[in-house]
């Protein structure tokens, strides 16, 4: 596994956590030196890996791992249309861990257009126990529903999961966050000509790890 290895003094004992996650983007086929960064704080050494559609990116000319002070970033020397999908950042040390995802989607020209795009994608967050989650999207044009994932299933039905559409805004809010909600969340927004996903990731500190 290509890991980076990375740290501040004085924080012994301590799991990472992302102090600023993933942002999704969209970019056009053949675009140079697209940048992935977030920032990671909270502990002294961790190791840091990227994975795109769950496969590990391995550090290299085309995709750079590049780390400054407490941020980290991946860059991909030049994008193409099957560097389109997710990609999550993950931060682990013996503490344990946490982790960030988000969305590219590489524009191809003269391409048809599947699915309704996102002008706002929803965005990984990190809450403590016990706190509201708050997951919105907003849809490029009017979608004829968005359906809400975790972990590739079906969200489950839960009085703590409130999900709301308004126009092309969509909202997904966990009340109560609890650790069992910590994963890899979809929203997927549906129209005739097909259907346009959007990947985020939920953190959730237990009580000891916000101490």
């Amino acid at each position: 596994m290509e890991k980076e290895e990375t740290g501040t003094k004085g924080l012994e004992g301590k799991s990472p956590r992302f102090a600023e996650h993933l942002k999704s983007q969209i970019v056009k086929d053949g675009d140079k030196d697209v940048t992935l960064q977030c920032t990671i704080k909270g502990s002294d050494k961790f190791d840091i890996v990227w994975l795109h559609n769950e496969k590990e990116v391995k550090s290299s000319k085309d995709f750079q791992y590049v780390t400054e002070g407490d941020v980290h970033k991946l860059v991909i020397a030049e994008v193409y249309p099957e560097d389109s999908g997710t990609y999550t950042c993950e931060a682990f040390n013996d503490a344990g861990e946490a982790f960030s995802t988000c969305t590219l989607h590489v524009l191809v020209p003269g391409e048809p257009v599947v699915g309704p795009g996102f002008s706002i994608y929803p965005r990984s967050a990190t809450v403590g126990e016990g706190q509201p989650a708050t997951f919105k999207c907003v849809t490029d044009r009017e979608a004829l529903g968005v359906r809400w994932q975790k972990d590739g299933k079906a969200l489950e039905a839960d009085p703590r999961h409130q999900t709301s559409q308004d126009g092309r805004s969509c909202t997904l809010v966990i009340t109560q966050a609890r650790t069992t909600d910590v994963g890899q969340y979809t929203a997927v927004a549906v129209d005739k000509t097909g259907e346009t996903v959007a990947t985020f990731a939920l953190n959730v500190l237990s009580e000891s790890d916000q101490l």
